[in-house]
């Protein structure tokens, strides 16, 4: 048996490193088993990438990405002080108590100046206890997750978020993504949108896993909304339809059934809602 792993990416790599595993199936006696596996993919990619390879009549074991613990949302951005403000104060009142969330940004400068204005903005307090040396991780309430980042520093940033630690927020690139499993992560947020679903639904679904409420809020307006695909435009640009319907629908086996509050849906359903927890102040989540 062989296993032939390739990290997801889209684009020509992706396509190219598919049709050399095609030419390897060729190779393969027509009876030969073969495998599939994939967290995140349309419909049209499942079908593209069993094509490319040679599978015939396969058999397909699938479950829609879609969670309905996860609200989604979007906000318009301004500025780093008004964005990221309500964090600071939560971090500031709760401490190591505050929930969790990731931060992601496309770009390595986003991602640095997110974090030195965290690191800036709670000043002593960015460590516990106040004042501790920023240069012990298990002192941060905040860190930064790059491809560049050491790799010891990538494990034990991973390991400080997968378990009791004062370490709240993460501010990452797309390198904070395949084998991570953080299982009390309650927002995700996106500083500009990625280029395609597969990718969004792929990282927002890093929150909630703890099957409890959380939130993907999607920061527009930042000047990072170029080479995007058709349909994460499309999910950019709505304002109308269940976000759910633009995000889920070329997936298999999603369904539109949302039997919770409309304003726990997404902020487009959240518009024609008209329960109690409206009025409520979820002071779980930042936003």
């Amino acid at each position: 048996m062989y296993t032939i792993i390739i990290h997801y990416d889209r684009g020509e790599t992706f396509r190219r490193l598919l049709l050399r595993i095609g030419e390897i199936r060729s190779l393969l006696p027509a009876h030969a088993k073969i495998m599939a596996l994939t967290a995140t993919a349309t419909a049209a990619l499942r079908m593209e990438v069993s094509k490319i390879v040679g599978m015939r009549d396969e058999l397909v074991v699938s479950i829609s990405p879609c969670k309905s613990n996860i609200m989604y949302s979007m906000i318009k951005f301004s500025t780093l002080t008004e964005t990221f403000q309500p964090i600071v104060k939560k971090l500031l009142q709760d401490g190591a108590d505050c929930p969790r969330a990731v931060v992601y940004c496309k770009f390595l400068k986003d991602c640095a100046d997110i974090y030195e204005f965290f690191k800036d903005s709670l000043g002593a307090n960015f460590t516990i206890p106040a004042n501790a040396p920023t240069s012990v991780l298990e002192f941060r309430l905040v860190d930064m997750f790059m491809s560049c980042t050491d790799q010891e520093v990538k494990d034990s940033i991973i390991k400080l978020f997968s378990k009791t630690s004062n370490l709240r927020v993460i501010v990452a690139t797309m390198a904070f993504g395949m084998e991570i499993d953080c299982p009390n992560v309650c927002q995700v947020i996106h500083y500009g949108s990625p280029s395609d679903v597969e990718s969004y639904v792929q990282e927002t679904g890093r929150a909630g896993r703890d099957g409890l409420p959380s939130m993907a809020v999607l920061l527009t307006n930042v000047g990072r909304t170029r080479h995007m695909e058709k349909s994460m435009s499309e999910y950019v640009t709505n304002e109308t339809v269940c976000r759910r319907d633009i995000l889920f629908n070329n997936f298999d086996n999603y369904s539109r059934v949302y039997s919770g509050p409309l304003c726990l849906c997404c902020d487009v359903c959240a518009k024609s809602c008209t329960c109690s927890l409206c009025s409520i102040n979820h002071s779980s989540f930042f936003f």
